[in-house]
């Protein structure tokens, strides 16, 4: 697959590349008897949260879940649901802590030989949407991307050394984190990038400036968007740059 273009300092290996069948099972363990009662669904904007928390009400009878797929904790399921924020439908990770189950629209895969953070943070870029597209198709209906599950687990997906794919995972949990406090109160004086909220109206987009490099990324979700790091990027903590949030047209 070759070098990425941006690193963390002290990795120079080529990257490999995976297909999602060799790193990754399809569940297709079914809700027998009913064990779990607690039916799950994906979100594009928040992610694996509990069907009645996302509709305010019970829409299924759990009386007839034995034919759902049983997710259980940091399983990947894929929503083949297309929206505005997920134009091939979005792949989450169960961080709930529990298991539940799902729809058998839906496909639920568990992964095995690569770290999970690194996965689950990959499928928020739009790398791999190019195969979705020239293997899928979302013209028979408006609303859904259908792609077979077989085809679906070729899926190439980048493959750094282990060691690499946590430091890369960690790096985008802890922005996540960090995004996340700024949504519920006011930062300041962190040894972090300064973030700031700004309103404009109704659209919103993400402006990120790391030293003198500046992305800007239009979404409906501010916690997921693709990061470009600098060359100059400093291992090991301190402030890496400014990273601007805005919500509101520009």
């Amino acid at each position: 697959m070759g070098k990425p273009e941006i690193r963390f300092k002290g990795y120079t290996d080529e990257w490999e590349q995976r297909k999602l069948k060799e790193i990754a099972d399809k569940v297709s363990e079914k809700n027998k008897n009913n064990e779990f009662s607690e039916p799950f669904t994906n979100s594009a904007e928040q992610g694996i949260i509990s069907q009645k928390d996302y509709f305010d009400r019970e829409i299924v009878n759990n009386e007839n879940l034995d034919g759902y797929y049983i997710v259980r904790n940091d399983d990947f399921i894929y929503n083949p649901r297309i929206s505005a924020t997920a134009p091939v439908g979005p792949i989450n990770r169960n961080r709930l802590g529990r298991n539940g189950v799902m729809s058998p629209l839906y496909t639920v895969f568990r992964t095995h030989d690569i770290d999970n953070l690194y996965l689950e943070f990959y499928f928020k870029t739009t790398k791999w949407h190019r195969f979705m597209k020239l293997n899928g198709d979302s013209g028979a209906r408006f609303d859904r991307f259908t792609i077979s599950s077989t085809q679906f687990m070729e899926m190439p997906i980048p493959y750094p050394t282990l060691e690499e794919q946590q430091k890369i995972g960690k790096y985008f949990d802890s922005l996540d984190h960090l995004i996340t406090l700024h949504q519920r109160k006011p930062i300041s004086h962190l040894n972090h990038p300064t973030i700031h909220t700004k309103h404009k109206g109704e659209e919103k987009y993400v402006r990120i400036r790391v030293n003198d490099r500046e992305k800007t990324n239009r979404t409906a979700n501010l916690r997921r968007f693709p990061v470009d790091i600098p060359r100059r990027f400093k291992d090991g903590g301190g402030s890496v740059g400014e990273f601007q949030i805005y919500s509101g047209a520009e």
